[in-house]
C-alpha cells in the first residue's frame, strides 16, 4: 500500500486519469465485465457526463425533493428543469404527475429515490408518456 501512495506523489500526479486511476478503472471493467468504465470525482460529474452522453437538452422533467447536484448538473448542462409534486408517503417523484407535464420541449425525466424510499421505477417506465416522450426526440 505505502509503496502505491509513494509511487503517486514520486509522480506528482494525484488526479485527472493518472497511472493509478487509469489501473483502477481497467480491473473494475473486468470485475464488472464492461469494455468502458469512467471513474470520477462525485455524483455531480457521474450525472453530467450521462446527460452528455444521452445528447439531452431542453426541458428535463425531475423532483424539487433530491440533492442539489439533481438540479445543478442539469442547469449546468443547459438544460431546463421541470418539477413536478412528489408523493407524501415517499416524497419521490409522483409518476401520475410527470405525464401531464411533458411537452415538445421535454427531452427525460431524472427520478431520483429519496430517504432511501425508492421511486416508482416501474410504473414511470410503463407509462404511456414516455412513449411520446420517445417518439419526440426522434
Amino acid at each position: 500500500m505505502f509503496d502505491l501512495l509513494r509511487g503517486i506523489w514520486d509522480r506528482n500526479w494525484l488526479t485527472n486519469a493518472g497511472p493509478v486511476h487509469q489501473e483502477f478503472e481497467a480491473k473494475f471493467g473486468e470485475v464488472l465485465g464492461l469494455a468502458h468504465v469512467k471513474m470520477v470525482s462525485n455524483g455531480t460529474v457521474a450525472l453530467q457526463l450521462a446527460y452528455q452522453a444521452l445528447g439531452l437538452g431542453g426541458e428535463v422533467i425531475t423532483t424539487p425533493i433530491s440533492y442539489i447536484a439533481t438540479t445543478s448538473s442539469l442547469v449546468w448542462e443547459r438544460c431546463t428543469p421541470v418539477f413536478v409534486d412528489v408523493l407524501p408517503t415517499t416524497l419521490c417523484i409522483d409518476p401520475n404527475a410527470i405525464e401531464a407535464a411533458i411537452t415538445q420541449r421535454t427531452t427525460a425525466i431524472v427520478a431520483t429515490h429519496c430517504y432511501g424510499l425508492p421511486c416508482d421505477v416501474e410504473a414511470i417506465q410503463a407509462m404511456r408518456c414516455m412513449t411520446r416522450l420517445w417518439k419526440g426526440r426522434q
